[in-house]
């Protein structure tokens, strides 16, 4: 059996009014990371493809479904101040953050740099049950660039999951630092189902979102990391329909490997 976790950054409107409908439809639960300033203040915050963000009873009613709210700071940052205050912000909403996740903004976090975030007490005193990143491109080096240019440009099946490989979370195997795939406006399902397909039984896999939108509206020219609602739904269908794939939120995956499931 593979695990999958869909994770949605930010708390973007469209999670709620459409991944959320389509995940419903399919049976699946998953993660949403919140910015709780760009809930008080959305204006502030340029998502140009989510002009809005999603609302307190929203959020209630996606964590009493059995669906997961995380952190992701107060205002998107690798702080332990923005840490504390987004988690703070999302008690005094109602939610229940006793096992409360974080998603590191812009995936800035790595173990290089944890300890001096201070973020890494939260995880010793247990404020927070894990960190959520993923690869900067940035940051791997050149061959490792070049690689994600081809890949753009080719939506080459191999190559994405020779990119993204390293992601996978092993059998048994519960990272510090929880990495995810980044799925990008011009990912194509092909690529994810191909990268699902060659992981290890036993293993999992954090598909990172931000935007899901209809295509009429990716095509226009919007973010980087939105994807079309047809190829989201196109996605969910194909993993529904395989007996050797659950679909889960961050923290079960985390609480089930560490119980040894």
């Amino acid at each position: 059996m593979k695990c999958i976790c869909l994770s949605f950054d930010d708390a973007r409107s469209d999670t709620y009014d459409i991944a959320y409908p389509v995940m419903k439809k399919y049976g699946f639960k998953a993660t949403v990371n919140v910015i709780t300033g760009y809930i008080e203040n959305p204006e502030l915050y340029n998502f140009t493809a989510a002009p809005k963000a999603m609302t307190k009873e929203q959020l209630l009613e996606w964590q009493a479904s059995g669906c997961e709210v995380a952190c992701h700071g107060k205002t998107h940052h690798n702080t332990l101040k923005d840490v504390c205050d987004c988690i703070e912000d999302l008690r005094s909403m109602g939610i229940n953050v006793s096992n409360i996740g974080f998603a590191s903004p812009n995936s800035e976090l790595s173990f290089n740099n944890l300890q001096e975030s201070g973020i890494d007490t939260l995880v010793k005193r247990g404020t927070i049950s894990y960190i959520r990143s993923g690869i900067i491109v940035r940051r791997e080096g050149l061959l490792y660039m070049i690689g994600a240019v081809i890949e753009k440009i080719t939506h080459s099946k191999r190559l994405f999951w020779r990119l993204n490989r390293r992601n996978i979370i092993g059998p048994k195997e519960v990272p510090t630092i929880i990495p995810a795939v980044a799925v990008k406006d011009y990912t194509q399902v092909k690529q994810i189902l191909y990268l699902i397909d060659h992981m290890a039984d036993e293993s999992t896999c954090v598909l990172m979102f931000h935007s899901i939108i209809p295509k009429s509206l990716l095509d226009n020219g919007h973010e980087y990391y939105c994807w079309s609602k047809e190829q989201f739904e196109e996605l969910c269908k194909e993993i529904s329909g395989s007996k050797d794939i659950i679909v889960t939120t961050t923290y079960e995956f985390v609480a089930g490997g560490r119980n040894g499931r």
